[in-house]
């Protein structure tokens, strides 16, 4: 009886019901209470909330078709990257949270043309392109996410450069690692492309 809110002039049965009524409320709250402690965690919340979370974290970019662990890993560095937007570090976090392993190269002007400088066709002697750098990908992009990620990475790029390409390949389709399914492509993704 200790457990019930009723006056103590009501039944025994009564009394034994209202305290079960309680229990029933109070199992309830704790369930809830279960499920709202990991609700603002990216990498603990059930994944149908993880576009709220996006929203909710003001993300600079966001596609469904990232996959879950994708999205988990944007969201959780998605206040981190807003800190040190503006830098390379940036870039290359944002890249490595989308499972991108990538190298910057920074500078698109070659220090000479004597022939210890390979031109591979973005690199130009003497263009004077100092602040412009080319995001090269080595792991295989399909062509809507590297399409995406140029414009990320322009967002967090520091703001005195300029992205001349970004540049993906795929690994050979008879590697046996990799299928060809249509979505992987390699090529350029330039100013003009885009």
């Amino acid at each position: 009886m200790n457990n019930t809110t009723l006056p103590a002039h009501y039944l025994p049965k009564e009394h034994r019901l209202d305290a079960l009524r309680g229990e029933m409320f109070h199992s309830f709250l704790r369930d809830m209470a279960d499920q709202a402690k990991g609700c603002r965690n990216p990498l603990v919340c059930d994944e149908r909330f993880l576009d709220v979370l996006a929203q909710e974290y003001t993300t600079d970019f966001w596609s469904d078709g990232f996959s879950e662990e994708e999205k988990r890993n944007l969201l959780n560095k998605t206040l981190y990257l807003k800190q040190i937007k503006g830098t390379y570090a940036a870039i290359r976090l944002l890249l490595d949270s989308l499972g991108i392993a990538a190298e910057i190269k920074e500078g698109m002007n070659l220090p000479s043309a004597d022939g210890k400088y390979v031109a591979d066709g973005l690199y130009i002697a003497g263009d004077g392109a100092w602040t412009g750098y080319v995001v090269y990908a080595t792991t295989p992009v399909p062509f809507w996410k590297a399409t995406l990620l140029k414009k990320a990475v322009e967002v967090y790029a520091p703001a005195r450069s300029k992205l001349m390409a970004l540049v993906y390949s795929q690994l050979a389709i008879a590697d046996g690692d990799y299928l060809a399914n249509g979505e992987i492509a390699a090529g350029t993704i330039g100013v003009s492309n885009v």
